[in-house]
């Protein structure tokens, strides 16, 4: 009773100190993810507010709050999630291949001829699944645009009964993000079939071998037995592994969109030797000022004039014109591309921006 008790002891402890270690190993992945998340997300947002007003144009809303959101959750994936996963697999698979090395290193290395085909065949699959998967997130990225524009004006769709034409808008869109869906999905089955296929002709190919090692005498049949139970546990997680490596495509190209908005440079930059304004009188002077928001489509031409404090200006032009444009110059939303404007005779690009904006 006294060893038995014991036994039962120990199997109750070793439970439960096994729970509490995949307790915290559990949370502590998860909150590196969220902390991972959560500073990206801020960054992010951080470097949007401070991008200049042709950079917001150049991209919709919607697109840019899906990276935000969703592009984000994918990164993490790649950086906690499965990066960990497949680095406990490879220790794995390298603890069962030492032991294998040991036990017949001929039939280990016969084991291992298939590896090159699996790598090459994930590199092949995974390249072609990432070109699927960033297709469609650029397609939910016009989704995303396309429904925050469409709430925004919901007042005037309804009014003039746009309903129809913005549902199918919205379907084109959808379509063309579920053909590039289905095309990921049958490039992950594909992998995942191939690799089974690859795993079977391995285990084929070391059975047939071993058993002529068996009647060689170089091995025993107990010990091809076990070296077989060896090759499946060794193949278990190569399979995980190429199954993660489609999470990891697609968390890729989510990590390529959010970097590729963080990579763009502020085109309103702040002097090193800027001061802070003064209170000014409000004299605006515009000389000579060229602007463009596309290369070789001018928007602004040698503009040129005077406004005294109080005078009342007029800027007459059809739609697109630029006169929002031209007055976006002054507190510095855009930088003109020739030319200068100048506030109480002083140019505003000598002025830190803060104290400009806020006057």
């Amino acid at each position: 009773m006294g060893i038995a008790t014991i036994s039962c002891a120990l199997l109750l402890l070793i439970a439960l100190v096994g729970g509490l270690f995949a307790y915290y190993q559990s949370y502590l992945i998860a909150a590196a993810g969220q902390r991972l998340t959560f500073a990206v997300r801020r960054r992010y947002f951080a470097h949007l507010q401070r991008l200049s007003l042709s950079v917001h144009n150049a991209h919709r809303t919607g697109d840019l709050v899906l990276r935000a959101t969703g592009d984000t959750n994918m990164l993490r994936e790649m950086l906690v999630d499965s990066v960990l996963i497949i680095l406990s697999e490879v220790l794995v698979v390298f603890g069962m291949l030492a032991v294998m090395f040991v036990m017949d290193w001929q039939l280990t290395a016969a084991s291992l001829a298939v590896l090159p085909l699996m790598t090459l065949t994930a590199f092949r699959f995974s390249h072609q699944l990432r070109e699927a998967v960033r297709l469609q997130r650029q397609r939910d990225g016009r989704m995303a645009a396309l429904l925050a524009e469409v709430l925004h004006a919901i007042i005037v769709v309804q009014a003039f009964g746009r309903q129809a034409h913005e549902d199918a808008r919205f379907g084109d869109f959808n379509k063309r993000s579920l053909k590039q869906g289905m095309r990921a999905v049958r490039l992950e089955a594909g992998l995942e079939r191939v690799v089974e296929v690859l795993v079977s002709i391995g285990t084929a190919g070391v059975i047939w071998f071993g058993v002529r090692r068996v009647l060689q005498g170089y091995l025993t049949p107990g010990d091809l037995l076990v070296f077989i139970g060896y090759l499946g546990s060794t193949y278990k997680p190569l399979r995980r592994i190429a199954r993660l490596t489609t999470r990891l495509s697609k968390a890729t190209v989510s990590g390529e969109r959010v970097a590729q908005i963080l990579a763009i440079q502020e085109r309103v930059r702040e002097r090193k030797n800027a001061r802070p304004a003064p209170p000014f009188r409000g004299a605006v002077t515009f000389n000579e000022v060229e602007f463009h928001y596309q290369k070789d489509v001018p928007v602004l031409r040698r503009v040129t004039f005077h406004a005294e404090p109080g005078q009342l200006v007029g800027l007459v032009g059809a739609n697109g014109a630029g006169k929002s444009t031209l007055l976006g110059l002054i507190p510095r939303l855009y930088d003109p591309i020739e030319g200068g404007v100048e506030i109480d005779g002083v140019n505003v690009k000598r002025f830190t921006l803060e104290s400009l904006r806020e006057q």
